[in-house]
């Protein structure tokens, strides 16, 4: 479940009975259920964000975690993101990870590097950014 203010649910709920209300983390988690059914049984997806990561971790396309966690340098990303992979028994050689958002290239290429050190398969999703008008 996730919060919303009850004032503007009712407002947009009595103006718009079709409305339907998703957490942020629905279309990346379906997203990444897609993507994680090729290849390794176990995938773990990372979003950097300003100040926390968000962290997927699928086996098969199930999800097995849905986590966000403070971060304030690229050692306490590090840190959660290796975490997670312990606790689902996670394979070093054989599962992989994927790393997108971030608020620089340099952000993202150093926490690539850092994580390659510990696990073999580490990769970077591009998201497509819309047109800048």
């Amino acid at each position: 479940l996730f919060g919303i203010d009850k004032s503007a649910y009712d407002f947009l709920s009595d103006r718009h009975a079709e409305i339907q209300f998703y957490a942020s983390v629905t279309s990346l988690a379906e997203y990444f259920a897609v993507k994680s059914r090729t290849g390794s049984d176990k995938k773990v997806y990372v979003c950097l964000q300003p100040g926390f990561i968000e962290v997927y971790a699928y086996e098969r396309g199930h999800l097995l975690l849905l986590n966000s966690y403070e971060c304030r340098d690229t050692a306490d990303c590090i840190y959660y993101i290796l975490y997670s992979w312990k606790q689902f028994d996670m394979d070093q050689f054989k599962d992989e990870i994927y790393i997108t958002g971030g608020n620089t290239d340099s952000e993202t290429k150093k926490c690539v590097e850092e994580l390659q050190r510990f696990v073999q398969h580490v990769s970077v999703i591009q998201m497509n950014e819309p047109n800048k008008v």
